[in-house]
């Protein structure tokens, strides 16, 4: 019996003449320019780019969105240089689906993408395998490699087209067939785990113990503190009551808001204030906040998918009608819902 050490060093698949390769482009390039080439300056890059062949179609991860984008085909029959480097000219690129073979989808079919990746080697062989096992969990969090191009063995093509079937097989997206790759039968695999909803921590509404440093007094900024948890909690109280799941981000979080909840693909941001005796400056310094979390926010969903983000600044009671005057219209104007206990059911008609 031939064991996987024993096997010749001709039977690397993507060796074979006859092989089918599907090749994977690892980038951080400008989405615009991925799709245009498949290019670099280094020799393992190259020696890869020699054995491809014109009409190979080449999958493309964007590590900036940790995904596969799109796939296009190779048009070269040859590398030529391009700009400082060597590569080969693509076209026909089509993009995938947002949403489609990400990451998480990926992770959940492991097992099976670890036994593809095991029964590949070859002792002292380089695989050029597209994904790699990663930390402690190994596999479990298994990344793509920290390398420019890869080639996709045949079942794992017919793995990702079957993940991809099973993120589109209700919608009207093109099936994994009209891209041209490739592929034989489509394994069955595992539904992926249903996304963890991350839940509202309740703040807390005792006063707290806190340094003496600050500008105001300790006494004023415990209270303050207090009564705009009280004000948090009761929004997100609503919220729940109202079919909303209300979320307080964390420390680890990319950008801290007080509140943030979601509906359909419309995400909104929360500032919450109390007033005080100073209505005017908090209530300015409320609205710089919140515009900053919604512009924020905004180019942080974009990486991800197309998310519709919107504001809202959350006072713990009606300004005083000269206030009100200014601020009222000012908010509208500038499209940020301005509420108050009493007016939380405004927030049903903003989010639609």
């Amino acid at each position: 019996m031939v064991t996987k050490k024993q096997r010749p060093h001709t039977e690397l698949w993507w060796k074979q003449e006859k092989a089918q390769r599907v090749w994977i482009e690892i980038t951080r390039r400008p989405n615009d320019d991925i799709g245009v080439d498949i290019r670099h300056n280094t020799t393992q890059v190259l020696k890869l780019l020699k054995i491809a062949k014109k009409g190979d179609k080449v999958i493309h991860w964007d590590s900036k969105r940790g995904c596969f984008v799109g796939i296009s085909t190779i048009n070269d029959s040859k590398p030529r240089k391009i700009g400082e480097d060597m590569g080969l000219e693509l076209s026909n690129f089509v993009q995938f689906p947002k949403g489609v073979l990400t990451l998480e989808q990926i992770r959940s079919q492991w097992k099976l993408i670890k036994e593809i990746h095991d029964e590949q080697v070859i002792q002292g062989q380089t695989l050029y395998f597209p994904f790699i096992p990663y930390g402690s969990s190994k596999w479990k969090s298994l990344r793509p490699r920290l390398a420019y191009l890869a080639l996709a063995p045949p079942k794992l093509v017919n793995l990702l087209g079957s993940i991809y079937k099973q993120r589109t097989e209700l919608s009207s997206s093109r099936n994994w067939a009209s891209f041209g790759i490739p592929t034989g039968p489509l394994p069955p695999i595992t539904k992926a785990k249903k996304k963890h909803q991350p839940k509202y921590v309740k703040a807390n509404e005792h006063k707290l113990t806190i340094a003496t440093s600050w500008l105001t007094t300790n006494e004023a900024l415990v209270k303050a503190t207090a009564e705009h948890h009280k004000l948090q909690n009761s929004l997100a109280t609503w919220l729940v009551k109202n079919g909303f799941v209300p979320d307080s981000t964390r420390a680890m979080d990319r950008l801290v808001v007080d509140l943030k909840w979601k509906n359909r693909n419309t995400l909104c941001v929360c500032e919450v204030k109390t007033l005080g005796k100073e209505e005017s400056s908090q209530l300015r310094l409320g609205l710089g906040q919140v515009l900053s979390y919604r512009y924020e926010t905004n180019k942080i969903e974009n990486l991800i998918q197309k998310t519709k983000v919107k504001a809202v600044l959350a006072i713990d009671r009606k300004p005083s009608k000269e206030n009100l005057k200014l601020w009222e219209p000012l908010c509208q104007e500038l499209n940020v819902l301005l509420i108050w206990p009493g007016r939380f059911p405004k927030i049903k008609a903003f989010m639609s």
